[in-house]
């Protein structure tokens, strides 16, 4: 049986080690999953010849220690390497299309100032312009094996595709294992309503709103059974990327599976408003994906 391709992109670092062991352990526990760890050169191919000997010994040292990664891991699942030369995230895409991965799997730089800069220059391109799912894992988290994993799905009930946004999502869950996903959809109330004065009028349209966007979720929730997962919907009131870093943190899921569409604005991103925050926030990994035929 052919294995399923996933890409792990690597510079090398503690942090994106942690991302590779996390691949490791997914692609032990379902089975079918081969891995590629690719590193992305970004050292100039110009310069002086002092510079070009410099570049050579520090790629010589990366290719060794990249190789030194794929040993101590291919007692546990079936591994190759792949070292390329350009701008990291195109080169991430080109690999994962000429490989047909079907995840990619990176970790992030962290939440500093400066780590946030370099998440939006490689990690946050990717997830934006992949076509694939995008499994990104922040430093010092980790998904339990074997695979009994719980995944969070935030849903915009008031987004026009909301059906095929939680039904790709879930998929995708059941992809990387999860056996239970909740579907979350995270009221937050609109301006236009928090900006009126408190009174009985304010309070009817919120009562109002709330009743409604209740009884899309569960319908929501009917319509995406039988599709290899136990399904469930979970409604709360706050801040969307606050509630879903929170909810995951606190309700003991293992990832967090969401589209990069949503709002209900067509061809907003999620991912600018919402997934990056949840990216920089959340204590587990954050899946996103491109629901097909929504751009």
């Amino acid at each position: 049986m052919q294995k399923r391709a996933w890409l792990c992109p690597t510079d090398l670092s503690p942090s994106s080690d942690e991302s590779v062991r996390l691949a490791v352990d997914l692609a032990a526990s379902l089975g079918d999953v081969s891995l590629v760890l690719l590193h992305v050169d970004q050292l100039p191919t110009y310069g002086l010849p002092e510079g070009s000997v410099l570049d050579a010994a520090s790629r010589q040292e990366w290719a060794a220690r990249l190789q030194a990664l794929a040993a101590r891991h291919r007692r546990t699942v079936e591994i190759e390497t792949q070292v390329r030369q350009g701008r990291a995230h195109s080169k991430i895409l080109e690999s994962a299309d000429e490989l047909a991965a079907e995840v990619i799997v990176m970790g992030t730089t962290g939440r500093s100032r400066l780590e946030a800069t370099l998440l939006g220059s490689v990690a946050e391109k990717t997830m934006r312009l992949s076509s694939i799912p995008v499994l990104v894992v922040p430093t010092g988290s980790a998904m339990p094996v074997p695979r009994s994993h719980r995944a969070l799905c935030p849903v915009d009930v008031s987004a026009e595709h909301s059906v095929e946004a939680a039904r790709g999502a879930i998929r995708t869950a059941v992809q990387l294992g999860a056996e239970h996903v909740s579907l979350l959809h995270v009221f937050e109330v609109p301006l236009s309503l928090a900006l009126m004065d408190h009174g009985t009028r304010r309070d009817e349209a919120i009562a109002s709103l709330t009743a409604r966007e209740r009884a899309r979720l569960a319908s929501l929730q009917e319509r995406c059974q039988e599709l290899g997962a136990r399904v469930e919907g979970a409604f709360v009131e706050g801040t969307v990327h606050d509630e879903i870093s929170r909810r995951a943190r606190t309700h003991g899921f293992e990832v967090i599976v969401m589209p990069t569409h949503g709002r209900g604005t067509v061809g907003q991103f999620l991912l600018g408003s919402v997934a990056a925050k949840v990216v920089r926030t959340s204590t587990v990994p954050v899946c996103t994906i491109r629901i097909q035929g929504l751009d």
